[in-house]
């Protein structure tokens, strides 16, 4: 898993760099975590604003192409979620 761990720390390395050249980053965290057991959906990757400060992006890390999921996927995600959060933040409803 570590060589997933480390493509993946990459990958958001990368898309922080990206994303920092339009939007405010400052005191945003977001945290990675496996699906629950039942909870995958097709695509292996999902999220959520969990608010105007905090998003989850969530991986399906039993699946055999993780790596092809987020490389596919990881940016559309967290540009979704993070959407979600600048809508919070400007008192919106997510």
């Amino acid at each position: 898993m570590s060589s997933v761990a480390d493509y993946l720390y990459e990958q958001l390395n990368s898309l922080s760099l990206q994303l920092a050249d339009h939007f405010e980053l400052n005191n945003i965290d977001v945290t990675i975590s496996p699906f629950g057991h039942g909870d995958v959906p097709q695509s292996g990757i999902g999220g959520y604003c969990l608010s105007p400060y905090r998003v989850e992006v969530l991986l399906d890390t039993q699946r055999t192409d993780i790596k092809t999921v987020i490389e596919n996927e990881l940016a559309a995600v967290l540009a979704h979620e993070l959407h979600h959060l600048f809508r919070m933040r400007a008192g919106e409803n997510g």
